[in-house]
């Protein structure tokens, strides 16, 4: 809702949350503006934040899912006027309500849905999932799985974000990538970490600072970095992307037709070490663009 490209964004980003009356209301003026546009599709989507920041205070569920409602019922009256469905599609995120599909899942069924079952058809038909193939990359999940799971509780994925997060291999004794990986430490977005023990075990940290404070100290197999990179990145120098993921998730898209809408979203051109401290170059960006659609496009080609 504020200047997405400031100089500072940081976990300003998920203000205001869905605790507060101004997210619904921001979020109902532009379903109005949706429903107004004119296209051929009677069906459209619209990605928000997974309920609040867990760093920010004790979440209170039962209001976020309130407010949810209360957007449910507002999209439902759209339909009814224009015949455009909108989809308001929850995008779960490291470090917020809903970090884990098996989170969201479980804030869908028990505070949207439980006890309510008059409201459960228009809930169903206009709260759906945005699967960010990055964030859920970031927690370990298994993207064929966590669809499954989507699936399964009959939550529709409405938007699917093609998108790829950094990754390093066993940091402590990875001197290369560990340098090159504190290049991308910068102050615009924040860029949450998870990291992986080798018997599996995860932990959370809440920027890319606080991990490469402690990465030597740790016996990490790998760690995951929130900083979407360009998606036809398999590595970049000596660090890997979750690249592989993304692949899965269009494989899986293709052959079971659970989600039409498919949303390129590599946003941090500008904060690339490469590209922070140069003027930028549009003819530059505008061919890794081209780049990133000619690579899903070739993926779907071949799929």
């Amino acid at each position: 809702m504020g200047d997405f490209h400031g100089n500072r964004v940081k976990e300003q980003v998920y203000l205001p949350d869905w605790h507060k009356d101004a997210r619904l209301i921001y979020s109902q003026n532009v379903a109005n503006l949706i429903a107004a546009l004119p296209c051929q599709s009677t069906c459209q989507s619209m990605s928000t934040l997974p309920g609040s920041f867990k760093a920010f205070s004790d979440v209170d569920f039962h209001l976020m899912g309130t407010n949810l409602l209360k957007l449910a019922e507002h999209l439902r009256v759209l339909e009814d006027k224009c015949g455009r469905r909108i989809v308001l599609a929850v995008e779960p995120e490291p470090g917020c309500s809903f970090e884990t599909i098996d989170e969201w899942i479980h804030f869908f069924e028990n505070h949207l849905l439980l006890g309510r079952p008059k409201l459960e058809e228009s809930v169903r038909r206009h709260i759906g999932t945005c699967f960010d193939v990055c964030h859920q990359s970031i927690q370990y999940e298994d993207p064929q799985q966590a669809i499954g799971q989507l699936i399964g509780a009959g939550i529709e994925i409405a938007k699917v974000q093609l998108s790829s997060a950094l990754e390093i291999d066993r940091p402590w004794e990875n001197d290369p990538a560990l340098r090159q990986l504190s290049d991308f430490a910068e102050d615009r977005y924040l860029h949450q970490v998870v990291a992986q023990t080798d018997s599996g075990e995860t932990q959370y940290f809440g920027d890319l600072p606080d991990y490469l404070d402690v990465a030597t100290t740790r016996r990490d197999r790998s760690a995951r970095i929130h900083f979407h990179v360009p998606i036809f990145c398999k590595t970049i120098d000596h660090l890997n992307t979750t690249q592989a993921d993304l692949k899965t998730v269009l494989s899986e898209v293709l052959s079971t037709q659970v989600c039409s809408h498919l949303e390129i979203e590599t946003y941090s051109w500008g904060v690339m070490p490469e590209r922070r401290d140069r003027t930028p170059d549009e003819q530059d960006m505008q061919d890794d663009i081209v780049a990133e659609y000619q690579w899903v496009v070739d993926h779907v080609a071949s799929d």
